[in-house]
């Protein structure tokens, strides 16, 4: 299955993907929950829309090495980076809630991206980014946790 870019005219199915998700859905890895996950997505879209400040965490080999091939080359490792507290917040309700909220700011991202796609907003690893990588970004950001679920 190819990773579409989260743009307007994707959004549909990737929610439709989303939409698998079922409330007791089993994690193949790491340590979030159904609820837990779908609001850490939300989170990366808002923190890639520049709503709270990120610390750049980033050096060198980050912007350019690790970047190109994690968005390009190699598949996300399963379960072997955690994502910092900041970026994984209490889910705000069950797997419903938390998807309906997410779906607002997938559809909120993906018409920013497409009116602004050259706006630069940092990434903590990455370093600055255009939105229109964001969109990649959060493509296979997606995907990953989609396949964490099973979906």
């Amino acid at each position: 299955m190819s990773v579409p870019l989260l743009t307007t005219a994707n959004v549909p199915q990737i929610v439709a993907r989303l939409e698998r998700l079922k409330p007791g859905a089993q994690r193949r890895w790491g340590t979030l929950d159904a609820p837990g996950m779908l609001r850490h997505l939300r989170r990366a879209c808002e923190l890639s829309l520049g709503n709270d400040p990120i610390e750049d965490q980033s050096n060198i080999f980050t912007r350019t090495v690790m970047r190109f091939l994690a968005l390009y080359v190699i598949p996300w490792p399963k379960g072997k980076i955690k994502a910092p507290d900041h970026f994984t917040p209490p889910a705000e309700g069950d797997v419903a809630d938390e998807l309906a909220k997410l779906k607002t700011e997938l559809q909120r991202f993906a018409e920013t991206a497409e009116r602004e796609p050259n706006r630069i907003r940092s990434h903590p690893f990455f370093g600055n980014l255009t939105l229109a990588t964001w969109c990649r970004v959060h493509g296979l950001h997606i995907d990953h946790h989609c396949k964490q679920f099973g979906v």
